[in-house]
């Protein structure tokens, strides 16, 4: 029946996303097609194999979808329509998943599956760079949500199972934020080690928690990174935490300042979806999202929607670490590697776009999450 179609169906999610990393392809920009596709692909599963559907293990979304969606409703601001699509894509996709029922041996494929595209994704990536110039080549912002998307799941592994082939590749994935100097993703990509949403001992997150301080504080007083932090080229971590020192932040605290005095005239139910755009548009030229998605939802929704929002992630991660706690073998080493993946997403929240940048990260997260939520043959 659907056994054996797993792989597919994420293959093509992934496949999606590593387009999307090559950015243009002979002039034509092609990172649409990271959630176009996967969208069209979801409604199709749902039209041709409704009665696998487990839309209950996502039920913890309706409040949001209500909200979210009265909210276009009844406000049009400019790309509403667009970015609500973006934003409701990667749950479109995990409802998808869980029409189908993959077995033990697929879970492994899986994981091994990720391992290939993660080099694929060094590859793209290296290619990039070798025909760009300057900090072009390296501007990677996008592409690092992926790479500390899969950086996320071979940490896990490393933690459940000890391998060296893994800890190698989370070292490769974590090298993308840190070449581009992705400040936040290069945070995001080194906490997962000690905050892994995984049964791991004290004494094993205490070490790795102490080995990730000491190289982020290597990095931190780099010479790339203290050019990129500070306008004056140097600065300390005190600077950081008193925001003196000309720390740089690329428009970023106009934009938050502006879009916290809108928070205020309207602080509960918003000024409606995407609103926060036309904020950033009179802020700062040729940027177009706010580069924290806590005062977007919170501009757009209010503090009732930001509200559902984070209570609604709250209780998918339950979700997965609840159906964690009763899988057996790779599935159960599949969802504590996902259920961790929140860790980055709620990171990257801070000074990125990840809740509309489906095509980097939620796709792939909620596939897999859609997956393992699904009842398959390594149920019993």
């Amino acid at each position: 029946m659907t056994e054996g179609r797993s792989l597919s169906f994420l293959h093509l999610v992934v496949v999606c996303t590593l387009i999307s990393t090559v950015g243009f392809f002979f002039g034509i920009r092609v990172s649409s097609v990271g959630w176009i596709v996967p969208l069209l692909a979801s409604i199709i599963s749902f039209l041709t194999r409704v009665r696998w559907i487990h839309i209950r293990r996502f039920a913890m979304w309706a409040p949001w979808i209500l909200y979210s969606g009265g909210a276009l409703i009844f406000s049009h601001p400019e790309n509403s329509v667009i970015r609500t699509m973006l934003m409701y894509c990667p749950l479109v996709v995990g409802v998808a998943a869980t029409t189908y029922a993959p077995s033990e041996g697929e879970y492994k494929r899986i994981f091994n599956s990720l391992r290939v595209a993660a080099v694929l994704l060094l590859a793209i990536l290296f290619v990039r760079s070798r025909l760009g110039s300057g900090e072009e080549a390296f501007f990677l912002a996008a592409e690092s949500m992926t790479a500390v998307l899969f950086a996320t799941i071979f940490a896990v592994h490393v933690l459940l199972t000890g391998s060296f082939v893994s800890l190698m590749s989370w070292f490769a994935m974590a090298l993308v934020p840190i070449l581009s100097l992705s400040r936040v993703a290069t945070v995001a990509v080194g906490i997962v080690l000690p905050l892994a949403i995984a049964p791991i001992s004290a004494l094993v997150r205490g070490l790795t928690g102490l080995v990730i301080v000491i190289g982020a504080l290597s990095l931190f007083y780099s010479s790339g990174f203290q050019e990129k932090m500070f306008s004056g080229g140097t600065g300390n971590i005190s600077d950081l935490l008193s925001g003196g020192g000309d720390v740089q932040a690329s428009g970023r605290v106009e934009i938050w300042a502006a879009l916290i005095e809108g928070i205020a005239r309207d602080p509960w139910v918003g000024h409606g979806p995407n609103a926060s755009q036309a904020v950033v548009d009179e802020v700062v030229e040729d940027v177009s999202h706010p580069h924290n998605d806590y005062l977007r939802l919170a501009y757009d929704y209010g503090f009732i929607g930001l509200g559902i929002y984070l209570a609604t992630l709250a209780a998918q991660i339950m979700a997965v670490v609840r159906a964690a706690g009763q899988a057996r073998g790779f599935k159960r080493i599949i969802l504590y590697c996902i259920a961790t993946s929140f860790i980055p997403y709620l990171t990257l929240m801070i000074t990125d776009n990840v809740v509309l940048y489906a095509a980097y990260f939620g796709n792939i997260q909620y596939a897999i999450i859609g997956l393992g939520l699904s009842r398959g043959p390594s149920d019993g």
